[in-house]
C-alpha cells in the first residue's frame, strides 16, 4: 500500500515538470480538435456523401502524417537524450536526417496524389459518387503533406528545448484561419465564391502555409542558436550516423506508418459498408479527439521526461517516473470514457442535426464503445509513445502495435463487416478488442524495465 501512495503522491517537481510539457501539447491536440469539429460540422451541411468523401480522403494525409509523426517521434526520442547528454551536435545532426526522411516519403506521396487523386480515392471505397466528390479535394492539399512534416518535427524540436507553448500558437492561428476559411469558401460567404468540397481544400492548404511559416519564424528567432539546423548539419551527416539514427528510428517509423495504414483499412472496410457508417465513425472519431488529447500530452511529455533522464544517466528515476505516469493514465483514462458517453448525445444531436436518423444512433452507439476501451487506449498511448520510445524499445513497440491491428483488429472487422455482412453494432466492439489485448503485453513489457537504457553516443557527436 505505501508503494501505491508512492506512485500517486510523486515529487512535486516532477508533476510540475510534467504539466509544464504536457499541458501545452494537450492544448494543441484541443484546438486541433475542436476546430476539427467545426470543420466537420460546416462541411456536414452539404449532406452524408460530403463527410464520407472528406473523411476518406484524409486517410492519405493521415497515413503521410502517421510517417512524419513516427520519424518526429523517434527524433524525440534521440533529441530528449541528446540533450541529456549535453550534446547540440547529435541534436542539429538528427533533426537535419529527420527531415531529409520526412521530405522524400511526403513529396513521393504528394507527387502520386496529384497524379492519380481517383485511383488514391478507389483504395478506400468503391462508391463513385464519393471517388468523384474526393478527387476534387485530394490535388489541392498535396502540398500539405510536406508542410505538416516539416511543421511536426520542428515543433518536436521546440518542444524538447524547452518551448512547448510556441506550437500552440502557431496551431492556434493557423487553425482558427482554416475554419473561418472553410466557412466563407465552403458556402460562398460575401465576396468569396462557393467551392464546397474544393472550399475545405484551399483553407487547408492555406492554413498549413501559416503554420510552417510561423515554426520556421520561431526556431530561427527564438529557439537556442545551437541547436537550430543548418544546411551544413545536412552536408555533415555520415553512415555511422545514420545507420545508429535508423537502426531505432525505422521501427517507430514503420510502426507509426502501419499503424497508420491499418487505421485507412479499418476505413476502406466502412467504406464498403455504406456512407452512413463512414459518417458516423468519422463523426465519433471526432468527439474521441476532442477527449484524447489528454493522452497525446502526457505521451510526448514523457517520451522527453524519460528520454532526458535516460541522456544523463538517471535510470532509477526514469523507471519510477515511467510507474508513475502509467497508473495515472489508467485513471485518466476512465474519466475521459465516462465523459464521452456522457456527452455522446448532446454532441451529436446538437452538431449534427443534418445527418440520418441511422446515421445518428450509429454514431452514439461507436463513441460507446470507444468509451469503455478509453482507459486501455489511454495506457497504450503513454507506453507506446512515451515510456518504450524514451528508451529506445522501438522494436517491441512496433510489433505490439503491428500483431494487434494486423493479427486481430483488421482481420475481425472484414470478417464481421465484409464477409458476413454484420452491421456496425457487431462490428466495432469486437475491433477495438485489440487495445485491451495490446495493453497486456504492454504493461508487462513496462514491468520489465528492459526499456530503460540509454542509447545515444555522445562522445561521437560531442561539441
Amino acid at each position: 500500500m505505501a508503494s501505491l501512495k508512492h506512485y500517486l503522491r510523486p515529487n512535486p517537481a516532477f508533476v510540475k515538470q510534467l504539466t509544464f510539457l504536457a499541458l501545452p501539447i494537450a492544448l494543441q491536440y484541443l484546438i486541433i480538435s475542436l476546430l476539427n469539429i467545426l470543420d466537420v460540422v460546416l462541411i456536414e451541411g452539404l449532406g452524408d456523401n460530403a463527410i464520407a468523401a472528406v473523411s476518406l480522403a484524409n486517410q492519405v494525409n493521415f497515413v503521410t502524417t502517421m510517417l512524419g509523426f513516427g520519424v518526429s517521434s523517434a527524433a524525440g526520442a534521440f533529441i530528449s537524450q541528446y540533450i541529456g547528454a549535453g550534446s547540440s551536435k547529435g541534436v542539429r545532426k538528427t533533426t537535419a536526417l529527420s527531415f531529409l526522411t520526412i521530405g522524400s516519403a511526403a513529396v513521393l506521396v504528394a507527387a502520386v496524389t496529384l497524379s492519380f487523386p481517383k485511383m488514391m480515392m478507389h483504395i478506400f471505397t468503391s462508391d463513385e459518387t464519393l471517388v468523384q466528390l474526393g478527387s476534387r479535394y485530394l490535388p489541392i492539399v498535396a502540398p500539405t503533406y510536406l508542410m505538416t512534416g516539416v511543421t511536426t518535427l520542428l515543433s518536436t524540436l521546440l518542444r524538447c528545448t524547452g518551448r512547448p507553448k510556441l506550437p500552440l500558437v502557431a496551431s492556434l492561428v493557423a487553425l482558427s484561419c482554416n475554419s473561418l476559411l472553410n466557412y466563407l469558401l465552403i458556402y460562398g460567404i460575401g465576396i468569396f465564391p462557393r467551392l464546397e468540397i474544393a472550399g475545405a481544400a484551399v483553407a487547408t492548404l492555406i492554413s498549413r502555409c501559416i503554420e510552417i511559416m510561423m515554426i520556421l519564424l520561431f526556431v530561427y528567432r527564438v529557439c537556442e542558436k545551437q541547436y537550430r539546423p543548418h544546411l551544413r548539419d545536412v552536408r555533415a551527416l555520415d553512415r555511422v550516423f545514420a545507420g545508429h539514427f535508423y537502426r531505432k528510428a525505422v521501427p517507430v517509423i514503420l510502426n507509426e506508418t502501419v499503424w497508420g495504414v491499418g487505421m485507412a483499412g479499418y476505413n476502406m472496410i466502412y467504406g464498403r459498408m455504406g456512407a452512413a457508417v463512414v459518417a458516423a465513425v468519422n463523426i465519433a472519431s471526432t468527439l474521441e479527439q476532442l477527449f484524447t488529447v489528454a493522452f497525446q500530452g502526457l505521451s510526448n511529455a514523457t517520451l522527453v521526461i524519460l528520454g532526458r533522464e535516460l541522456g544523463a544517466g538517471s535510470f532509477s528515476r526514469a523507471k519510477l517516473h515511467a510507474r508513475q505516469i502509467c497508473l495515472w493514465i489508467w485513471i485518466i483514462g476512465a474519466l475521459v470514457g465516462l465523459g464521452m458517453w456522457s456527452l455522446s448525445g448532446i454532441f451529436v444531436g446538437t452538431l449534427f442535426r443534418n445527418v440520418t436518423p441511422e446515421t445518428a444512433a450509429l454514431a452514439r452507439y461507436v463513441i460507446t464503445v470507444l468509451a469503455i476501451y478509453a482507459p486501455f487506449k489511454a495506457f497504450n498511448f503513454v507506453n507506446i509513445v512515451g515510456v518504450l520510445r524514451s528508451g529506445g524499445d522501438t522494436f517491441f513497440g512496433f510489433m505490439l502495435d503491428t500483431t494487434s491491428i494486423y493479427c486481430v483488429g483488421l482481420p475481425l472487422c472484414f470478417l464481421f463487416g465484409i464477409v458476413l455482412k454484420l452491421p456496425l453494432y457487431v462490428v466495432s466492439p469486437c475491433v477495438y478488442l485489440e487495445e485491451a489485448l495490446k495493453s497486456i503485453f504492454g504493461l508487462r513489457r513496462m514491468l520489465t524495465d528492459r526499456w530503460a537504457r540509454k542509447f545515444v553516443k555522445e562522445g561521437a557527436y560531442a561539441d
